[in-house]
């Protein structure tokens, strides 16, 4: 028997090449070639699409992208109080982790994230926010030579503002017209006046005060 003493992890590096060596009677042979992974700290990213992914009331999936995959041993999700979040989770590509997170009775707030890998003695880190059921848009209204707009769709409340040609404009008077929610929002009045064209089409841009931004195309 031939002791071979143990590595740390910091004495490899996180991608490894071990080849299989022995003997066959008295011939010498070199067998298969594994590539092997270390376990190591290691920057695990939220892909975009997946940014707002986390809504309370239901149950929701994120991804989380990194070289270390293959070397997870546990995933913990916990809320603002601490309380641990019974999360499930597998690898669904060699460098992405999917992971189910229940958040029917939770909270919108800072959630945190810890992955273990084997053999690490620190787990890596990960900052996650949780948010509730974002506005819907239906449309933003706005007449030629107008500084004033009304905005269409469901919970309006959340919105802080909307950008349009370069000029902000600010919530004035939220309103219930049957199933709709529609808030009217004014520039400022030092705001320099817009020139709009009947038919022209318009990019918007809807700041929620969570932070998050919404897209939405409009016609004069």
């Amino acid at each position: 028997m031939i002791h071979v003493p143990a590595l740390s992890e910091d004495k490899l590096d996180p991608n490894v090449k071990g080849v299989v060596r022995g003997y066959w009677g008295f011939d010498s042979f070199e067998g298969p070639a594994f590539q092997m992974l270390n376990a190591h700290p290691t920057k695990w990213v939220i892909p975009a699409a997946d940014q707002g992914a986390l809504i309370v009331g239901r149950q929701d999936v994120i991804h989380a992208e990194s070289n270390g995959v293959a070397c997870v041993n546990q995933v913990r999700i916990q809320n603002a109080q601490g309380t641990d979040i019974k999360a499930t989770w597998k690898a669904t590509k060699p460098n992405e982790l999917e992971i189910r997170v229940p958040m029917k009775d939770e909270t919108a707030g800072p959630f945190k994230m810890t992955i273990q890998q084997f053999g690490a003695i620190q787990p890596d880190q990960i900052d996650l926010q949780a948010y509730t059921e974002a506005a819907r848009l239906g449309g933003f209204k706005i007449s030629a030579g107008d500084q004033q707009g009304v905005l269409t769709g469901t919970r309006l409340d959340q919105v802080n503002g909307v950008e349009l040609k370069g000029i902000r404009f600010e919530p004035a008077k939220l309103s219930r017209v049957g199933q709709e929610d529609q808030l009217s929002l004014s520039a400022p009045q030092a705001a320099p006046s817009m020139a709009l064209t009947p038919g022209e089409k318009l990019a918007v841009r809807v700041d929620l005060k969570d932070g998050r931004v919404l897209d939405l195309q409009a016609t004069v």
